[in-house]
């Protein structure tokens, strides 16, 4: 009896632990890490301004109607991640901080039903390890530090799964329910889920009748919310396939169409270059300095063996239950698997992020191949000592190098400055109008439409009144006008953003008696 509360203190403790880690992990640093302070991702730059807009005036960028695919820079973008950091913004306001919030939000809910779905599959002590891989892994570490919205898949693969295979387990139809509706959402995080998933259910279902453990019921209340939620974004491929034209629902909802439809992305002509990369992006890095570091890998090297091990215990213990017509929960996680591997396979140019759905995955087998090495291994402290030492090492000297920042804004300028977006010219811009108090502001800064997109952004500036092409050489951002007057307002009623490279302007408002505000590196803010 001692030894048994002896037990669960431990394994409280532990669980505790880790969960603390994780939440440090994804908090610490979360407004500068991994693009440097005022920067983020290009793609989440587009995000931000369509969760802004649609959060105060119920349309995009584009004054498109809450649309299910976002148009964003032109080839589309998956809608979930924007809809979701309209709450954060909305509730905390405009900043880099809040609109990265729902990836750590979603992870942590993926977290939690990981501990449950491993407990399940395995045991609780199992649930622990598979809590500390997740914590520790650098691909979950990354992926759930910035906003990029087809990173919502993963944490979505590891709900979906918990809740299909608990509703297997328990028979009740409120889990099939919750299955079919995050399996659905998860089709808004990215769009390779559109294969990917629905395939995969249609397995799951094909083996459910055959264990018959399936009723009609319960296949209702999983297949009822999945479709639904499928449809609007089946409705928007006709409409990008050009089978139907581009129409609004009710004026509720807008269907558009892209001059590029990303399909042409997947062909069977890829397949024998991704065989060859395979090993790569799975296990060691791509060339997005964003998404890996070929020094750590993507899950650990140490990962690797224990992966593989995973992988064929697991394998064995599906193909006995087979032989033996016994259902293994093990048999579903395999089905994913194949599905996602073969069907990455035929990705143009894949990457990590584009094969993201797949690590959820591998982290089971990992810790499927650790509690099998553990079973069989006779000096099991050892064992314990060993596998901690060979994850905590590396996790503390990759968190160096990723909360430093060392090599990786580098590296990912190396790959473009636009994936780098400087957004100083819009938080400089906010400031400027809160120091003018209703003066007006005037912006001299070099053109750039990153530039542009910035500062809509922070100023909160109307979509109606944010036009990206064909613009004329002055602009207007709700209250602040971009241009380069003819001549200076030297009475102190107007106050002026000024470009650093325009330092000869600020030195001469200097000598006139106007003060400069430098908050923002980049610019000055000058008035008197």
């Amino acid at each position: 009896m001692e030894n048994d509360k002896r037990q669960k203190l431990i394994f409280a403790l532990l669980i505790i632990s880790v969960s603390v880690l994780f939440i440090g992990t994804r908090l610490f640093r979360l407004d500068d890490v991994p693009f440097g302070q005022h920067r983020m991702h290009i793609d989440e730059l587009g995000a931000f301004y369509d969760a802004v807009c649609l959060g105060d005036y119920g349309v995009d960028q584009f004054q498109m109607h809450f649309p299910v695919y976002f148009r964003c820079f032109g080839e589309g973008q998956n809608a979930l991640y924007t809809y979701l950091a309209i709450i954060p913004i909305k509730l905390g306001g405009i900043s880099i901080f809040n609109f990265r919030l729902p990836a750590v939000i979603c992870a942590l809910g993926a977290f939690a039903s990981l501990f449950f779905l491993v407990r399940q599959m395995l045991d609780r002590w199992a649930g622990a390890i598979a809590l500390a891989l997740m914590t520790v892994m650098p691909v979950f570490m990354m992926s759930e530090h910035w906003g990029l919205e087809a990173y919502l898949f993963m944490s979505f693969v590891i709900i979906s799964m918990y809740f299909q295979m608990h509703a297997i387990a328990s028979d009740k139809p409120v889990f099939y329910f919750l299955a079919g509706l995050f399996w659905g959402l998860s089709l808004y995080t990215y769009s390779m889920a559109y294969v990917v998933v629905p395939i995969f259910l249609l397995l799951t279902f094909i083996a459910l009748l055959a264990y018959r453990k399936l009723t009609l019921k319960n296949a209702l209340c999983a297949g009822i919310p999945f479709v639904l939620l499928g449809i609007p974004l089946f409705v928007q491929q006709l409409v990008m396939m050009g089978a139907l034209e581009p129409f609004s629902f009710m004026g509720l909802v807008d269907f558009w169409r892209s001059p590029h439809w990303r399909a042409d992305e997947i062909s069977a002509s890829n397949i024998i270059v991704n065989l060859k990369d395979s090993f790569r992006f799975t296990y060691v890095a791509d060339h997005q300095a964003y998404d890996a570091d070929p020094r750590f890998g993507t899950m650990y090297y140490v990962s690797i063996p224990f992966i593989l091990i995973g992988m064929a215990a697991s394998a064995a213990a599906v193909i006995k239950s087979i032989r033996a017509r016994v259902m293994d929960p093990w048999l579903f996680v395999w089905m994913y698997y194949v599905v996602s591997r073969i069907f990455y396979l035929f990705i143009r140019e894949p990457n990590i992020n584009r094969i993201n759905g797949i690590f959820p995955v591998y982290l089971l087998f990992a810790v499927y191949g650790i509690k099998a090495a553990f079973d069989k291994i006779k000096w099991k402290k050892v064992f314990i000592a060993a596998v901690f030492i060979a994850y905590i090492i590396p996790f503390v000297l990759f968190s160096r190098y990723f909360y430093s920042h060392v090599g990786l804004i580098a590296d990912a300028y190396d790959i473009g400055d636009s994936l780098g977006c400087d957004l100083q010219a819009g938080e400089a811009a906010a400031l400027a109008k809160r120091i003018a108090n209703g003066k007006p502001v005037v912006a001299m800064m070099n053109d750039g439409w990153m530039k542009h997109l910035s500062v809509a952004l922070y100023t909160e500036t109307s979509p109606y009144d944010f036009f990206r092409d064909n613009e004329p050489q002055d602009r207007s951002f709700n209250g602040v006008e971009w241009m380069m007057p003819d001549e200076l307002d030297l009475s102190g009623n107007t106050v002026y953003l000024i470009d650093n490279e325009l330092g000869h302007i600020t030195a001469y408002l200097a000598t006139e008696g106007f003060l400069g505000d430098i908050t923002y590196p980049n610019y000055t803010i000058v008035y008197k």
